[in-house]
């Protein structure tokens, strides 16, 4: 049963016309005839009473013509939905981030799928290490962390088969410490003022990078800064060490907290570590990889400057 034989039935059914069917599809009179009647023969009934002059359907054709209906617009509807694959406007989306970076990247997210509500995103939390595997045996479609285990600016890793793109560079001049903390009345700080403090960093067996780029910023600058190390969860559990006097952290402006929390956030001034944040992704995505990878790439960096209140992103 094809696509032409419905289309003609349909035809007919409509115009109750050979003639004008003929003509709405663009064929000639005998081929509507002719696919009628092979349809006809293959459903075993009649579909249409003919005359001279008169074409009725059949209560056989009455009863089927929806389905022959609901098949052609179910056709119609995959062949629409293909090219919304293809082209990168629908589809399965599966995002690995670093729970700390969800308040930097969320944003921009929320504003791509708001304009594509046929991608279907689910988001898994990760660790930084653990993403470029996940991406090169396509368990994720990207992930997003900080200048991850590839060359830093970006680039493919040492098989060819994972690529990272820089979306922005974000400095860390936010300090959390507990309320009451000695510094909580200060103005302005710069990072020897905190020379004397336990500074939480991520943990170097969790995230490497991360921790090596903060402990060289110190060592450039001077400062024997004592470190505390933290297992890189998310903004809740470093609240929550920094409110149970565990350290002090250096943190991103884009972070936001409860006026709840006992915590509290100051300025910090003068040079402060930054952290490169990419998107890492395959270097042969699927289309709508391809799509939200570009987005972010172009859109990414706008959104710590044009924050927006959103919900979350994606499902979880």
């Amino acid at each position: 049963m094809t696509f032409e034989l419905l289309s003609c039935f349909c035809a007919v059914a409509k115009t109750l016309s050979f003639n004008r069917a003929a003509a709405d599809l663009s064929v000639s009179v005998s081929v509507v005839s002719g696919n009628v009647k092979r349809l006809e023969q293959e459903l075993a009934v009649p579909l249409f009473h003919r005359t001279t002059r008169h074409v009725a359907l059949t209560h056989e054709g009455a009863a089927l013509l929806p389905y022959a209906r609901d098949a052609i617009a179910a056709r119609k509807a995959m062949k629409d939905a293909a090219v919304r694959l293809k082209t990168g406007s629908a589809g399965p989306l599966l995002i690995a981030d670093w729970p700390v970076l969800q308040p930097l990247v969320e944003p921009v997210l929320h504003r791509f799928l708001r304009n594509f509500p046929e991608i279907e995103p689910r988001s898994v939390s990760m660790l930084p290490r653990e993403m470029p595997d996940a991406v090169r045996e396509g368990r994720i479609d990207i992930g997003l962390t900080v200048r991850p285990l590839v060359p830093r600016g970006g680039g493919t890793d040492s098989d060819g088969a994972v690529l990272s793109t820089p979306l922005f560079t974000v400095p860390l001049d936010k300090l959390l410490i507990p309320r009451g903390h000695r510094l909580a009345g200060r103005a302005a700080i710069t990072v020897r003022d905190i020379a004397d403090e336990q500074l939480l960093v991520p943990n170097p067996e969790f995230h490497p990078d991360v921790h090596a780029d903060m402990v060289d910023f110190f060592v450039r600058e001077g400062i024997a800064q004592r470190y505390q190390h933290w297992d890189v969860g998310s903004q809740f559990e470093l609240v929550t060490l920094v409110a149970h006097g565990r350290g002090i952290a250096l943190i991103c402006d884009g972070l936001h907290f409860d006026e709840r929390d006992p915590v509290q956030l100051l300025g910090v001034s003068g040079p402060v570590p930054e952290l490169e944040v990419v998107v890492m992704s395959s270097t042969r995505p699927r289309p709508v990889v391809w799509n939200v990878t570009r987005y972010l790439e172009s859109h990414a960096g706008s959104a710590l400057r044009t924050p927006e209140p959103s919900p979350n992103a994606h499902s979880r």
